[in-house]
């Protein structure tokens, strides 16, 4: 049982937990820090644009939902209607 605990206090540093948007949206100390958002990416949402070099997107967890964006080339997973973890700031 020592070896188990151990282990465990050593993977405890290594998960990673989000909070969806309903969650994040009801506790006012979520929207100033750095948040794990999860949810499913609204079809229809998501928006390039080229000249900013910005991918502008929603997530959703059924009841509420976050408009959000990202800097760069999503990932091939980035695919909308799926799972998606954002990783950011709220502004």
């Amino acid at each position: 049982s020592v070896a188990i605990a151990m282990m465990l206090y050593g993977l405890n540093d290594n998960l990673l937990y989000f909070r969806s948007p309903t969650e994040i949206l009801a506790d006012a100390d979520a929207r100033t820090n750095n948040v794990r958002l999860g949810g499913i990416l609204v079809e229809g949402s998501v928006l390039h644009d080229s000249k900013s070099g910005l991918v502008h997107f929603r997530i959703t967890d059924g009841v509420s939902e976050i408009q959000a964006r990202y800097a760069g080339v999503p990932p091939s997973l980035f695919i909308e209607g799926q799972s998606v973890i954002a990783v950011g700031r709220l502004e």
